[in-house]
């Protein structure tokens, strides 16, 4: 005869997935990836480059922004904060810079759209050049972009060249006014002379 239980039935006791059994210490021994570090590893590298290059993105037009941009006039006074700069525009005619519209095309420019009709290309260094600076020492005067645009015209196109000159003034200039002097200059050396007063405030 079988002697009948007189304790409470057994009942199974739930435990969390990866802990161990045979022993109640309540330790967890969940597997873990061996790639699970480095790719962690490499998915924070990743955002971290993103985040650069969005940092980089974000301040490069902020940086040129605060760049004084003034319409060229001859003789004209900017003024400017010492150890800053300044950027001087204006547009011009091929014929200014001694170019013609054979010359142009015979280039082989690079034509992206500007607007609904016209098109632009880079030409800077390569039809238009920056000749004989004169500017005082520790200043200097550089051709900061040159750009022709394009649009279609009876029996060809129109043109006309936009140029941009970027002055450096030294910290030392402080209540300095000098004189910024040069050419812009064509394929064959002719070009326009320009000359104007920069006061470093």
């Amino acid at each position: 005869m079988i002697p009948s239980r007189t304790g409470p039935p057994s009942v199974p006791t739930e435990r969390p997935i990866g802990t161990a059994t045979g022993r109640t210490t309540g330790r967890s021994f969940a597997r873990r990836s061996p790639h699970a570090r480095p790719r962690s590893r490499r998915l924070a590298a990743i955002l971290a480059a993103v985040g650069v290059l969005l940092l980089a993105g974000a301040c490069g037009p902020l940086a040129t922004a605060d760049v004084p941009r003034f319409d060229y006039r001859r003789d004209a006074t900017y003024a400017v904060p010492a150890g800053g700069a300044l950027n001087v525009r204006w547009s011009l005619d091929l014929d200014a810079v001694g170019l013609t519209p054979g010359q142009v095309e015979e280039t082989n420019l690079t034509w992206i759209p500007a607007g609904t009709r016209a098109e632009s290309a880079n030409v800077a260094n390569r039809l238009v050049t920056l000749a004989d600076p004169q500017v005082e020492d520790g200043w200097q005067v550089r051709l900061w972009q040159a750009r022709l645009e394009r649009e279609p015209a009876a029996g060809g196109y129109a043109y006309r060249l936009d140029v941009e000159l970027r002055v450096d003034v030294p910290e030392s200039a402080w209540d300095l006014t000098r004189r910024v002097s040069g050419r812009l200059a064509g394929r064959a050396g002719d070009g326009t002379s320009f000359t104007f007063l920069v006061r470093a405030e």
